[in-house]
């Protein structure tokens, strides 16, 4: 074997190497992504489950409401205080009855 031939086997060897270090990390990082999501959303049940507990308990009436056929009658400004006399809570998508806006 000439120098040559062993700089080249010494480079594709490396190559190999290399390639199978990035699709382990790949998949480490596809595995922690997909329990990074997992979690997000098991936080954000859990923050709305509470958030609806405490609207029940201190009598705030919850409403379920589909923005297809009309839009949620609150009119928010910039500055107003927050008045919580209603919840109004969406529809799932495929129990609403409007027309889909895209």
């Amino acid at each position: 074997m000439t120098t040559e031939q062993i700089i080249q086997f010494i480079l594709v060897g490396m190559s190999a190497i290399s390639t199978v270090v990035i699709a382990v990390l790949s998949y480490f990082v596809f595995k922690i992504n997909k329990q990074m999501t997992w979690f997000t959303g098991a936080m954000e049940s859990h923050s709305e489950i509470q958030y609806l507990l405490s609207a029940q308990r201190d009598k705030i009436p919850i409403v379920w409401w589909d923005p297809t056929i009309e839009k949620v009658p609150n009119k928010p400004k910039h500055g107003d205080p927050v008045e919580i006399k209603k919840i109004y809570r969406y529809l799932p998508v495929n129990l609403r009855q409007g027309k889909k806006k895209l």
